[in-house]
């Protein structure tokens, strides 16, 4: 299938119909090689039944998608419905289960019931049937599906010989089918289609409409296509000319003349006659026009300076110029020559990694995502649609299903409360700075998808270096934010509908989720009101605590280890928890803009209100479906989703539900409530489960008014509900008692006593229904369950990460795959985060929650998945052990990768927020509670010897969301190369225009310093901060920083104050919420009071350069680490296995995957398999009895890797060249040691094995050099 798929004459066809395709292991879905000019129709589990599908139709992407359907009967059974010059042509693409299938009916009794009496049908497939009519005769028939189901009749031909002729008893159905809808066989009777082992009959059959009789040209089969399956191929051809899709146009931005489409936005943009006006009289009219005459600019702009691409089905905007070369001469050179350009495409692909994985976590996600959907349907591919009206076929009739289930008329709110309600004084913001735009567009990534007007942010980081294109948008942006009007140009967007994930039913609109595709300026001024929005709830504080979801240093880990904190503590207390996980259905299609804009002026932020009003209002959206656009429609209501303020502004929307859900009931009981944007959960404590019910009925009963308030509506069906059983007590596995008859009761009804405690399977009741127990949920991506024993999160860990190895396989061949550096990266930002996702809850080996022998077993598990990705990385072979495999891709051990990963984490949530930190943290619980709940994992790592530990009694430093406003400058800093800076130095020196500070920090002796010196002015300042263990170099620095800017706070004369930390420069420039946050605060303090900003600049200098250590972590996470580096050499040093790794690599180190630096994925994996010994050499094949020798071909000895490399006479000629463009040093020593751990010689050494020819492996690898 894979072959013929690939062949240029297969897909010439416009529709291409398979049966028993091949089934993905991985995912519902068969193979897909032909992406670029066919879509792939195949039916999947979810359509019919959990079956796998057994057809598969591809169609050309040629052919209009408005004039087609496709619609699935069965898992055998297809059609696909062509609209084509005023006729309906309708196609069915079969397979008939054979006699000897016993689990799935046959095929023919459904076409009776789904084919119309007439019609212009064609019907094709394999029948697996045997019938005279089409099977002349069978002399050569398989004899395995000779049944009782099948009669053979024999008779005598015209010159004697026996004619042999098979009748399957279900063929006659057929024929009566056939008959009745005037069907007639296209394919010529007797023709073999299936020839297997030298049997050869006719099952595979073409029926067509007698009423398409004068269309019929040619029903025949294809040899010449034939490829590596039993069955023939059959082309059929019919005189139809399909409508043709319009291919859409697009830039190529790749060709972009960046300095052309500056020149000419910087020579126009300023003609605009109106700019004084809209500073002087602005207006909504104003606004808008001037917003369509900056865009207007900009497309004339992009015409100017970039060129349309081509349109083609097959275009691919990934193809490198030397791939677009070698295809280019490709198309003009004979078929001989075409094998050529797969190196070039292979390169071309290593090449597309590599910039991927270079542009950080974004790129290696993005290569991932391909990896794991690169065999699937396209994105853009939606089947028929099952609405309340019934099915949609058609693009518009698919649309209008989306549309009501995207943008539903929600339900009225209770606004009856908002009178009577006292507005607070609001908070007062300044004008939008440049810096501020600046800032946000360099935060837009380039690429992503457009709006309407399909300008991408890669345009607006173009424009930056225009002067006046910053002070135009910038104008514009303030009176649009003082007017309260959103331009009209940025109120339209494209609306893309994108499958949920994990197993759906994708007929149902609810399987899919909107997602806004807005226009690029217009983001990017709701980035820069988002900003400010989410500055002023952290500097005034006006958010719950506990509403953590998009909150600036706040992760799901801060999250889960509050809520686990909750669960442990009140189990210390001897109480019980239960929890409820609610869901709101349909969270930001919903909202109420009245109610939003009144909860913002709540919570005193009505200085947007204007223009966040507009912004929600007078929207208008597409909806795009298979490259088309549906008909304009309003969006009244609802956030739109791929907006920056989405996320923000519902923060603003549900802080009253999560205020509300905050329940204290005299009786005892208690709640705590949790929000993660649009999740919310709620814990109950009391001293029953019984009190919890009651707790909970209350909040959910608050939580029910909060939705009535805000147009929102709960879906309880997806509640969850779990009641938390403290492991640790012997009641903990409390059941309901059994039902008996009550005495009192005259009728016999059997009744459940309730016991005052209650039991943990109590149900809540809500509204009209009532929410029933699991045994676990998932919040945040956490499982939990019942006893906080996360076996199930673990199992689904792994689950998770063996699907995403088996995506991965597929770009990490040995032979030919992406290179060793780029894969481990690939596995260290995709698997290994998945793998360990919150690990600080479920990996806790300090708490003693886990038993023993369980956590080794659970060790084991995840170091298996952790063998199989280096098998994948390295390209080594199976049997090498799994510590050499370590030690050569320098990946920590699990149980080594597991503890960093907890205690990093540990110190962030220690030093984030302290709002997000866990009480029993902040405020250590008694022995005896701790006794009664054993240790929360965060108490776990502050215990004794822990990464909490080191510090004592001394106060960890909490580190702010913010250091400065946004519309606060930094101070002016300037990192120039060596070379300048000095140059720089030397001339300012020699000016002696302002004053010069030196500022230094330093470790000597096990102490910390810092120190600030003024020659010109004659002072020094100098103080110790303390111990290494209590302070760091890099501290160090930013103090002096912080002492030369208050020695000059009263001097008059502009100064530059000179720093040799390039690490303390950055983190002035743009303070965020590294170690050290403190001193920044203090630094920008000074600058705020003594208004600084404008007369002190820092200067980088190479004075010490190579001395002072720039490192950004505090103390206790680099110990974390040198801790971690210690026990993995102790533990390689007694390690059993790997010894042939041992003598290359005795401790551990980072600078063995410089070995592989410019390697090619087949060189790097002859490499590890040389430096193991674990190769395809006759002395490992001998030791693995898989050779019947381990002697050379020479005769001189054991096929060693070290005979081959240093000794085999058979290889002088290669070794020699080999050995000459080694360096002199290892040339000399002749050392298998040696040349094996040198960087330098690991190219030749791979090309010389390569050459002889030995390693089987690599024999049809193209013997180039390197990456």
């Amino acid at each position: 299938m894979a072959q013929f798929l690939r062949d240029p004459a297969v897909l010439q066809a416009d529709i291409i119909a398979v049966q028993e395709p091949w089934k993905n292991p991985y995912s519902d879905t068969t193979h897909h090689p032909a992406h670029g000019s066919h879509q792939l129709l195949y039916p999947s589990a979810s359509d019919v039944g959990d079956q796998r599908a057994r057809v598969a139709l591809y169609i050309s992407r040629k052919i209009n998608p408005r004039t087609w359907r496709h619609t699935v009967h069965s898992a055998d059974c297809q059609e696909l419905e062509l609209h084509v010059q005023g006729r309906k042509l309708r196609i069915f693409n079969i397979y008939n289960p054979g006699p000897w299938d016993t689990n799935r009916t046959g095929t023919v009794e459904l076409l009776d019931r789904v084919v119309a009496p007439r019609g212009d049908h064609i019907i094709l497939g394999d029948f697996n049937l045997h019938h005279p009519a089409w099977s002349e005769q069978d002399a050569h028939a398989d004899p395995s599906q000779i049944d009782r189901t099948t009669t053979t009749d024999i008779d005598t031909d015209e010159t004697g010989r026996d004619r042999r002729t098979r009748t399957d008893r279900r063929a006659p159905k057929l024929l009566e089918f056939t008959d009745s809808r005037l069907l007639d066989l296209w394919l010529e009777p007797g023709t073999v289609t299936r020839d297997w082992n030298n049997h050869r009959s006719t099952i595979d059959l073409v029926f067509r409409a007698q009423s398409l009789a004068d269309q019929f040209i040619a029903c025949e089969v294809a040899p010449e296509v034939h490829a590596d399956s039993d069955h023939l191929p059959i082309r059929t051809i019919l005189d139809f000319s399909p409508q043709t899709a319009q291919l859409p146009k697009r830039r190529n931005w790749k060709a972009m003349d960046a300095a052309k489409l500056r020149e000419f936005v910087a020579d126009n943009l300023d003609t605009y006659s109106h700019w004084h006006t809209l500073r002087t009289d602005p207006s909504p009219d104003a606004i808008d026009t001037a917003a369509d005459f900056l865009i207007e600019v900009i497309q004339r702009a992009i015409q100017h300076a970039v060129p349309w691409a081509r349109p083609s089905t097959w275009a691919n905007p990934n193809f490198t110029p030397e791939c677009q070369d070698m295809l280019g001469g490709l198309r003009q050179s004979p078929q001989p020559k075409r094998p050529h350009h797969l190196p070039s495409l292979r390169r071309g692909f290593r090449r597309w990694v590599s910039e991927a994985i270079d542009q950080g976590t974004h790129g290696i996600w993005r290569v991932a995502k391909w990896a794991r959907n690169r065999g699937t349907r396209a994105a853009n591919t939606i089947p028929t649609l099952i609405g309340s009206q019934g099915p949609a076929n058609t693009t518009e009739a698919k649309a209008e299903i989306l549309r009501e289930a995207f943008f539903p008329e929600p339900p009225p709110a209770d606004l009856s409360d908002i009178e009577r309600r006292v507005q607070p004084v609001q908070i007062d913001f300044p004008e939008i700075t440049k810096e501020e735009v600046a800032k946000a567009i360099r935060r837009a990534p380039p690429d992503k998808a457009p709006g309407p007007d399909a300008i991408p942010n890669k345009i607006w980081h173009e424009l930056l270096n225009v002067p006046v294109f910053l002070d135009r948008i910038t104008q514009l942006f303030n009176t649009s934010i003082k007017i309260g009007h959103n331009p009209r140009h940025f109120q339209t967007s494209t609306t893309v509908a994108l499958r949920k994930a994990a197993p759906r039913d994708y007929r149902l609109p609810k399987s899919y989720r909107p997602v806004a595709l807005l226009n690029t300026l217009g983001k990017i001024l709701e980035s820069i009101v988002a900003t400010r929005i989410a500055w002023a709830l952290e500097e005034y504080k006006l958010l719950p605590k506990t509403h953590l979801g998009g909150r600036k240093g706040i992760s799901a880990d801060h999250a889960i280890q509050l809520i686990l904190d909750y669960i442990y503590r009140a189990w210390g207390r001897d109480r019980k928890v239960s929890m409820v996980l609610l869901d709101v259905s349909g969270a930001f299609d919903n909202v109420s803009h009245t109610r939003l804009l009144f909860n913002l002026r709540q919570l005193r932020l009505g200085h947007f209100a204007d223009w966040l009003q507009s912004f929600l209002t007078n929207r208008s959206t597409r909806i795009s479906l298979a490259g088309e656009l549906s008909s304009e429609f309003s969006t009244p209501t609802g956030i739109p989703q791929g907006s920056p303020l989405s996320p923000i502004l519902y923060l603003v929307y549900n802080t009253p539900l999560i205020r509300d859900l905050f329940v204290r009931r005299p009786q005892g009981g208690s709640t705590e409530a949790y929000g993660w944007i649009d999740d919310a959960c709620v814990l109950a404590s009391s001293d029953s489960y019984a009190g919890n019910v009651e707790t909970l009925k209350e909040a959910l009963s608050r939580a029910g008014r909060w939705a009535s308030q805000h147009a929102s509506k709960f879906a309880p069906e997806k509640f969850e509900l779990i009641h938390f059983t403290n492991p640790r007590k012997t009641e903990a596995a409390t059941t309901p008692p059994s039902p008996e008859i009550s005495p009192d009761d005259p009728d016999g009804i059997w009744r459940v006593p309730l016991p005052p405690t209650g039991h943990d399977q109590m149900e809540v009741p809500y509204a009209d229904t009532t929410i029933k127990p699991t045994e676990t949920a998932k919040y945040l991506g956490i499982w939990l369950d019942k006893t906080l024993s996360f076996a199930t999160h673990r199992t689904k860990a792994l689950a998770k990460a063996h699907g995403t190895l088996a995506a991965l396989r597929g770009i990490a061949g040995s032979t030919w795959g992406v290179p060793l550096r780029a894969m481990r990266r690939i596995y260290q930002a995709v698997v290994i985060p998945q793998l360990f996702y919150g690990a600080t809850a479920w990996f806790s080996p300090r708490g003693g929650q886990m038993v023993a022998s369980t956590n080794q077993k659970m060790l084991a598990e995840f170091a298996q998945i952790q063998k199989q990705a280096a098998l994948l990385i390295s390209g080594a072979f199976k049997g090498t052990a799994a510590a050499a495999l370590n030690v050569e891709l320098y990946i920590l051990p699990v149980h080594l990768q597991l503890q960093q990963i907890i205690e990093e984490t540990a110190i962030r949530i220690r030093t984030g927020p302290e709002l997000a930190c866990p009480e029993s943290v902040l405020k250590p619980r008694s022995a005896r509670e701790r006794r009664r709940s054993g240790w929360t994992p965060m108490e776990a790592l502050s215990r004794k010897g822990g990464p909490l530990w080191p510090l004592g009694g001394r106060t960890w430093e909490t580190r702010k969301p913010y250091i400065l406003a946004p519309w606060e400058a930094p101070l002016e800093t300037v990192i120039d190369s060596h070379d300048a800076a000095l140059e720089f130095h030397k001339g300012y020196c020699a000016r002696r225009q302002g004053i010069a500070v030196y500022t230094d920090g330093s470790g000597l002796n096990g102490r910390i310093g810092a120190s600030a010196v003024s020659i010109s002015r004659g002072w020094i300042h100098s103080r110790t901060l303390g111990t290494e263990g209590e302070s760091t170099v890099y501290a160090g620095e930013l103090t002096g920083i912080r002492m030369a800017l208050h020695k000059l706070r009263k001097e008059k004369l502009p100064a530059i104050i000179f720093v040799d930390s390039q690490a303390a420069i950055q983190a002035v420039r743009n303070p965020q919420r590294p170690s050290g946050q403190y001193i920044l605060g203090e630094i920008y303090y000074i600058v705020k009071r003594y208004n600084m900003r404008n007369r002190v600049q820092i200067r980088w200098i190479p004075a010490h350069i190579g001395v002072l250590g720039n490192e950004a972590a505090d103390e206790a996470a680099r110990e974390i680490r040198r801790r971690i580096k210690g026990r993995l050499a102790r533990e390689w040093k007694t390690e059993k296995t790997g010894r042939t790794t041992h003598r290359l690599a005795e401790i551990p180190n980072k600078r063995v995957l410089d070995l592989y630096k410019g390697l090619s994925k087949p060189h790097a994996s002859i490499i590890i398999q040389m430096r193991t010994q674990r190769n395809g050499l006759q002395h490992f094949l001998f030791k693995i009895k898989v050779s019947d020798s381990d002697q050379c071909h020479c005769g001189q000895g054991s096929q060693t890797s070290r005979h081959i490399l240093l000794q085999c006479p058979l290889f002088i000629e290669p070794r020699k060249a080999m050995l000459d463009r080694l360096d002199p040093g290892i040339r000399r020593k002749m050392d298998y040691n040696g040349i094996m751990s040198h960087p330098q010689a690991m190219r030749y050494v791979a090309e010389f094995m390569h050459q002889t020819g030995l390693l089987s492996q690599f024999r049809a690898v193209e013997q180039t050099g390197h990456h």
